[in-house]
């Protein structure tokens, strides 16, 4: 986050995504912030309300996204890891909860 402050253009934004982990001490809003004047924003795309509401509501997220998926502007190749075959979705899931590192989002693929 401070590396963020102290490089984001004036009046630029600073998106804190998912769900952040407390941030450690030092974190310093005085004159990198100050000076450059961000709008902070954290991310949570559909969760009602929607700060966008009603320009944006969970349809026309969902709609966007799906569309930018479908014409290869957007995919999940770095988020979405491991992808296994549904026969193995019972061990993947037990190692990714036991292992919260080791994924982000798991994937499923069904034949």
């Amino acid at each position: 986050m401070q590396a963020a402050l102290r490089g984001v253009a004036f009046g630029g934004t600073v998106v804190a995504g998912a769900f952040p982990p407390p941030y450690v001490a030092g974190l310093d809003f005085g004159a990198e912030a100050h000076l450059n004047r961000p709008n902070i924003v954290f991310s949570r795309a559909v969760s009602d309300p929607n700060r966008d509401h009603p320009r944006w509501d969970q349809r026309r997220i969902f709609e966007a996204c799906w569309t930018m998926f479908e014409n290869g502007s957007l995919n999940g190749d770095l988020i979405v890891d491991p992808v296994v075959h549904f026969s193995e979705l019972d061990r993947a899931f037990s190692d990714v909860m036991s292992s919260p590192g080791n994924g982000i989002k798991l994937g499923c693929i069904f034949d």
